[in-house]
């Protein structure tokens, strides 16, 4: 298990900083790939942020309604290994 680190990500070449609108999620909670994790707002488009792998959130490191500068940090999550087993 290794800890991953989701970043504000760049969504168009003028971006420099994006507006954490929501969390779906809270520290301690269980996750899934595909899951939403939150929605950000970035030069007036919205934009939901999807698990790209299962694992538990560590610490959330932005509040709904900041700013965050484009690789800022917004929350640290563990990975946890793959099962093979379907998500119940």
């Amino acid at each position: 298990m290794s800890s991953v680190n989701i970043t504000m990500p760049k969504l168009g070449e003028a971006m420099t900083e994006g507006i954490l609108l929501r969390w779906h999620v809270n520290e301690g909670d269980a996750f899934h790939e595909g899951d939403i994790l939150a929605e950000i707002e970035a030069d007036k488009a919205n934009m939901e942020i999807e698990a790209q792998f299962d694992g538990v959130v560590m610490k959330l490191c932005a509040a709904p309604g900041g700013a965050a500068p484009v690789d800022g940090l917004l929350a640290i999550v563990r990975r946890e290994p793959e099962t093979g087993v379907e998500p119940g």
